[in-house]
């Protein structure tokens, strides 16, 4: 393979490495965008949220890419900061 194939690879690999970095950090958190990086053998050098927007980018080699994600649905709870669940009493009828 050309040089010019190698660097087209390592772009590929490089943006596959910050998508997967970025869906982790809209997940989780900074710390699960740069662990997901680093075994995609990536190393994360920006990483950003804005609102529910996450923005990563890594470096892979000689290739850098920008990932990005949005996270969905209802924001994470902590279970133990919630009300007990409420049992519904029978209809008297």
């Amino acid at each position: 393979m050309g040089r010019l194939g190698e660097a087209a690879v390592a772009r590929a690999t490089a943006r596959t490495a910050a998508d997967a970095a970025a869906l982790a950090g809209a997940a989780d958190g900074e710390t699960a965008a740069r662990e997901v990086a680093a075994a995609n053998r990536a190393s994360v050098l920006h990483y950003e949220v804005l609102g529910q927007d996450t923005r990563v980018t890594v470096r892979l080699g000689s290739a850098e890419a920008v990932g990005r994600a949005r996270r969905e649905g209802r924001p994470r709870v902590n279970p133990g900061s919630l009300p007990p669940p409420r049992i519904p009493r029978p209809l008297r009828g």
